[in-house]
């Protein structure tokens, strides 16, 4: 090191007058305080914004859960024949395979007797209604009606007889919808057999969700330029783990498939680490509601949409419905609705006076038929690191669900209501894990001693889905 008695040159002549310090690093820099959340909040939060807000949502103590729907109540005939009958003969139908049920001991404790009964949705004196034959319009005054004059529950077969001599029941080789309109019986007569409700069972199961956030002890005692976690009670940088923690249960409700593949299930979930997979808003909505494929090049149109209404009303779906949809879908129908009524049911563009020039081409809501849909664009279906990447087709899809919730009897046998659509959490003696995080500092709780800070996550949660048939889901064919 130089004596401080050295010589040392002072002051020097500089090139420019303005630069009277030669080392620019002696300057304090003009950082800028505030992180710019450019990508906004990035949490997707359907499950855990809108849904949490209207309260769709239930805790369960155990892993599996499962529900009844009660089942149609009056019965359909789906049937086959030999060929067509001549006029007022008498033609042998019979059931399709889905059109019986087997059955064996009425003891539902009672497992070693094989099934050995048959019932079967049509019984005697029952007057059928059949379409007429291939070629003609099925329209009043073109149907066949006809009285069943026996049954053979055994063998899945009845008899019918027009009754009009005049007519002929058509041949029916492919299986096909026959309805029963009533029955007929005479004076003295016995009862007919009683029918039985059926309730259909659903079963799924809560998925752990597991995600991770790290910090060094040291780190958290460093400044930075940026003022990130102002407003927040959390560590510094907690909150992108946060975020990453919930998106993941987002997805995990909205697109999970249940595992189905034996030999995976076997090597990723032990005995030593039993585990489940929960069935997503996506595959119920695909598997069991009313999917719309529709044509990748002419779009979802005004037809379509009619086409999916007459299945909404034939399912009992309701008449007022939520549409969340992936923007490129979004609008794609407002394109539809405007090019609907281009022809002046809406005028565009007419202001008067000092009226702020604002025109607004999308629509929020629309009714077609007796059904309305409230559209609105859903988040998870365009965030650009998920199911807005390149190549993935959500953009072009979307579902609805009723606003009505779906009807339930009580135990006071008043009618209640529950979501149509819910998160399910696991939860008991006062604790949730809904949404569940953990501190864990390593300094103070490890067996080494490692000098830092981790934030577990911890979620274990699972969709249900409550009436698929008042649902729908639209996707390109």
């Amino acid at each position: 090191m130089a004596s401080p008695t050295a010589y040392q040159q002072g002051g020097f002549d500089t090139p420019r007058s303005n630069n009277f310090l030669s080392y620019y690093d002696a300057l304090k820099p003009d950082v800028d305080p505030q992180l710019y959340k450019v990508f906004g909040k990035q949490k997707l939060n359907f499950f855990g914004g809108m849904l949490e807000y209207f309260g769709a949502e239930a805790p369960t103590s155990q892993l599996e859960y499962r529900w009844y729907e009660e089942a149609r109540k009056y019965p359909k005939i789906r049937a086959t024949n030999a060929g067509a009958g001549a006029a007022g003969a008498s033609v042998t139908f019979t059931l399709a395979a889905n059109a019986s049920v087997s059955y064996g001991n009425a003891s539902p404790y009672d497992t070693s007797v094989s099934p050995n009964q048959t019932a079967i949705p049509v019984r005697e004196n029952d007057i059928i209604e059949i379409k007429p034959a291939t070629g003609t319009t099925a329209s009043s005054g073109n149907y066949i009606q006809a009285f069943v004059t026996s049954v053979n529950k055994s063998a899945g077969t009845f008899a019918a007889t027009p009754l009009n001599d005049a007519d002929s029941i058509p041949s029916i080789s492919t299986a096909d919808e026959i309805i029963i309109i009533g029955n007929a019986s005479g004076e003295f007569s016995t009862t007919p057999d009683a029918m039985q409700d059926e309730y259909d069972k659903y079963t799924s199961n809560l998925q752990i969700i597991r995600e991770t956030w790290e910090s060094s002890n040291t780190a958290q005692h460093l400044m930075e330029w940026v003022d990130r976690e102002k407003g927040l009670y959390m560590l510094k940088g907690e909150d992108a783990g946060t975020v990453r923690a919930m998106n993941k249960r987002d997805l995990t409700l909205l697109l999970q498939e249940p595992l189905s593949n034996t030999a995976l299930a076997n090597s990723a979930f032990p005995v030593t680490n039993p585990g489940t997979t929960t069935r997503g808003l996506v595959y119920e909505f695909i598997d069991r509601g009313n999917v719309k494929n529709y044509n990748a090049v002419s779009g979802l149109t005004l037809s379509d949409l009619e086409d999916h209404v007459v299945v909404l009303q034939k399912a009992k779906a309701g008449n007022d419905h939520i549409m969340m949809v992936g923007p490129d879908l979004d609008l794609q129908l407002d394109r539809e609705l405007r090019d609907v009524l281009k022809n002046g049911a809406i005028q565009y563009g007419s202001f008067s006076g000092d009226q702020d020039k604002t025109v607004d081409l999308g629509f929020t809501s629309f009714k077609i038929g007796s059904t309305m849909f409230h559209k609105r664009c859903l988040e998870s279906f365009v965030d650009l690191q998920t199911t807005g990447a390149s190549g993935y087709g959500y953009s072009y899809e979307g579902f609805h669900f009723p606003t009505k919730n779906a009807t339930i009897q009580g135990e006071d046998r008043m009618p209640e209501r529950v979501p149509t659509i819910r998160m399910r959490y696991l939860a008991s003696n006062g604790k949730s894990r809904a949404f569940e995080t953990y501190l864990h500092n390593g300094l103070e709780q490890g067996d080494t001693g490692k000098d830092f800070l981790q934030v577990r996550y911890i979620m274990q949660v699972g969709f249900q889905l409550i009436g698929a048939n008042t649902t729908g889901y639209f996707k390109r064919s």
